[in-house]
């Protein structure tokens, strides 16, 4: 088979065959590898997401007047 065609897994030695992108073309990795690395960068951009502080925009913010209305009622 020819090395070309082949995972190109970085930390272990992958003799599946590459899987194959939409327009035809190889992927660098094989399906299981591929999906492997997907997960983990899923993992990383959600533990991302939690760690960083919602912006100003998204924050609730309210006056003493609105706060004291509000237990007001």
């Amino acid at each position: 088979m020819d090395p070309a065609s082949l995972c190109h897994y970085s930390y272990k030695a992958c003799y599946n065959v590459r899987d194959r992108k939409r327009n035809g073309d190889l992927h660098k990795l094989c399906a299981f590898h591929r999906c492997k690395a997907n997960a983990s960068h899923r993992k990383h951009v959600l533990k991302r997401a939690s760690l960083t502080p919602p912006d100003d925009d998204d924050a609730f913010y309210f006056d003493m007047e609105t706060i004291q209305m509000l237990l007001s009622l």
